[in-house]
């Protein structure tokens, strides 16, 4: 459903404002329920910016204190294509500032697209842009992600990548299990010493259980969160252009 703009009363103070501005029936109920949210509830919108990850409080949403990053669904966004901003304070190390200390630290321009719920992207521009240029500026952003086939692909892509962290965490899952099971069948007497040998060949993880080491350090291994989004047990990484290589 369309929005008609509001001018003048884009908001900032650390909550990410919207352009433009929601006044339709459902959005002002909405709104106006979150008025008895607890202080200190909000959500966070992940992003990176230089090299370092940053999370951008706002009281917009459902406020569950939930990190959202690109390609997630938001919990109380609005439907269709929406865009956001809000100006950031940050120091050397990539820390927001605020209060009166946050004039003497360079401004940044965060702006923000959801589409049908779900953060599709976001830009950060150097210095803080003025009414006029936010309201230009997401206007576009907002155009671009209309873009059925641009939306689908984005979709799509996401949705794969997705599953894949799936199966990954299923995998992982599937050997804390069978971690634990080694070191219950193993003090029950349960599991035969050329069977043991035979799931350490094939398995790192119950080698080191049969070589003494501490379970809680073994299944803690297990379920550590990787470096990065590689996939577990040294799978090999997928190629996204596989399919267009000649």
């Amino acid at each position: 459903m369309p929005h008609g703009p509001v001018k003048g009363s884009i908001g900032r103070c650390g909550t990410i404002a919207q352009w433009p501005i929601p006044h339709t029936a459902g959005e002002r109920l909405r709104n106006e329920r979150k008025g008895g949210i607890e202080v200190g509830m909000f959500d966070s919108l992940v992003v990176e910016h230089n090299g370092r990850t940053l999370d951008v409080q706002t009281k917009r949403f459902d406020c569950l204190l939930y990190n959202y990053g690109v390609g997630d669904w938001i919990c109380g966004a609005p439907p269709g294509v929406v865009a956001y901003f809000d100006i950031l304070r940050l120091d050397a190390d990539g820390r927001r500032v605020y209060g009166p200390q946050a004039a003497s630290v360079p401004a940044y321009t965060l702006l923000v697209v959801l589409a049908h719920g779900v953060f599709v992207d976001y830009q950060i521009r150097d210095g803080e842009m003025d009414l006029e240029a936010i309201a230009q500026a997401l206007m576009q952003r907002r155009e671009a992600w209309q873009d059925s086939a641009r939306l689908l692909g984005f979709f799509v892509e996401q949705l794969r990548l997705k599953q894949q962290r799936l199966l990954n965490y299923n995998r992982v899952l599937g050997t804390a299990q069978m971690a634990i099971k080694h070191v219950q069948d193993s003090r029950a007497g349960r599991r035969p010493e050329r069977e043991r040998r035979f799931f350490g060949s094939l398995h790192p993880e119950i080698k080191r259980l049969d070589d003494g080491e501490d379970p809680l350090a073994v299944i803690a291994s297990i379920l550590a969160p990787p470096e990065s989004d590689r996939p577990f047990l040294n799978d090999p990484p997928q190629d996204p252009l596989a399919d267009y290589r000649l």
